[in-house]
């Protein structure tokens, strides 16, 4: 009886086991299956992504043409408002050891598409292109692209010339950059000057104020030892 008890437990236990294996290999199953099925989808809207970008960036070099070209000079836009995306020119000289509006010299030419691309990918990882699972739905990737589409915008790879140094590995967004026979990069080269001025004048007024308080309390030292 103690046998027949003992063989009816290890029945039940290898029984459950069994179970707990069986829902466990179904379990990684259907995870694989959603992997998979995610894979097929990426890829499937990538294709959507590569003609959408081939489609705007041609529409984008239809109506706008680079200002600079290759060797051209530019004058950095020290005083621009930056932006979320890639900051301002402030930051971009952060690293460097040149300060206020520079002359760089443009070595390559580019049309910036990163952050549409990145919205792209975005709006997927969002789950706005869940719905879309054939060819014919490319319209529907367009009403979605069509309230999220930041602008694309011509970018160039600079170099500060005479130096050898690479500063910069990422490309320059046009906005960043000014003709250097513009009145915009003119004000900006004399602004930055007078302000240099006025930082040198703040320095030189807190020296002359130290050096004022160090010969006022002197002169009290002195006071107190030959009391009148």
């Amino acid at each position: 009886m103690k046998n027949l008890l003992l063989t009816i437990a290890k029945a039940i236990v290898a029984n459950h086991e069994k179970k707990n294996q069986d829902e466990s290999k179904k379990r990684e199953e259907k995870h694989l299956q959603i992997i998979e099925a995610k894979k097929l989808h990426d890829k499937f809207i990538d294709g959507f992504k590569t003609k959408y970008l081939g489609e705007v960036s041609d529409e984008f070099k239809k109506n706008s043409s680079p200002e600079f070209k290759v060797g051209d000079l530019a004058v950095t836009h020290w005083y621009g408002i930056g932006s979320h995306w890639d900051g301002s020119v402030k930051s971009m000289q952060s690293h460097t050891p040149f300060r206020g509006p520079i002359e760089v010299e443009i070595t390559g030419v580019h049309l910036d598409t990163e952050e549409l691309t990145e919205a792209i990918n975005n709006a997927n990882e969002k789950g706005l292109f869940d719905d879309l699972s054939r060819e014919v739905d490319y319209p529907g990737f367009l009403s979605v692209m069509e309230k999220r589409s930041p602008s694309l915008h011509w970018a160039y790879t600079v170099k500060v010339p005479g130096d050898e140094n690479k500063y910069w590995g990422y490309t320059w967004r046009e906005n960043k950059l000014l003709d250097p026979k513009s009145n915009e990069a003119k004000w900006s080269k004399k602004a930055f000057k007078n302000e240099l001025k006025s930082q040198r004048l703040r320095e030189e007024r807190e020296e002359l104020e130290e050096k004022i308080k160090n010969q006022i309390e002197k002169a009290n030292r002195i006071r107190v030892k030959c009391p009148i």
